[in-house]
């Protein structure tokens, strides 16, 4: 439990920049399409080191890379927009809910298999369509234009925040 404090921001946010750039972040800030298998892979590069910050076996760690690029080909189901963008806002919940769960059942079932706890990875990819809520909230239906580029929308912060709970999910798997 020690490792816990003074690394849950650290890898908070490890997930959170991880799935930015996994989401498009890249592309913003460099104007370069690299297409999407290298940015989901730094997504996964990204737990992986979280997992590291609590010590798990780096076999873990290294599993944590395909296993999370599987979670990101699942697709959102067209539910990024938390009922925004022509669907109910209901439509969107359970369709970005059935996104997390499929994205952490693989980096819950490996852990669980590493003999590390399972319950922190679930319950952090299941917590994707509050956190794409709370993105929404943040920023209006419109976006803040001006705010920095690559945080100016609500799906830019809910990536943010999913990306931060998965993280930390991640790295009280490794530690609890």
């Amino acid at each position: 439990m020690h490792h816990i404090i003074p690394f849950s921001a650290l890898a908070f946010g490890l997930g959170a920049v991880g799935r930015r750039v996994c989401g498009g972040a890249f592309q913003q800030w460099t104007g370069k399409d690299i297409g999407d298998l290298p940015v989901r892979l730094f997504f996964g590069l990204c737990l992986g080191l979280a997992a590291a910050l609590a010590g798990v076996h780096w076999y873990y760690c290294l599993a944590l890379i395909p296993v999370t690029w599987v979670g990101t080909i699942t697709g959102n189901f067209n539910s990024m927009a938390m009922g925004r963008g022509g669907m109910s806002y209901m439509h969107d919940f359970f369709g970005l809910s059935l996104h997390g769960l499929l994205s952490g059942i693989l980096p819950a079932t490996g852990a669980y298999f590493a003999g590390y706890h399972a319950w922190p990875i679930a319950v952090a990819s299941l917590l994707i369509s509050p956190l794409y809520t709370a993105g929404w909230a943040l920023t209006g239906t419109f976006g803040k234009p001006k705010w920095p580029l690559g945080f100016r929308e609500g799906t830019e912060w809910g990536e943010l925040l999913w990306g931060g709970a998965m993280g930390l999910g991640t790295l009280i798997a490794g530690v609890s």
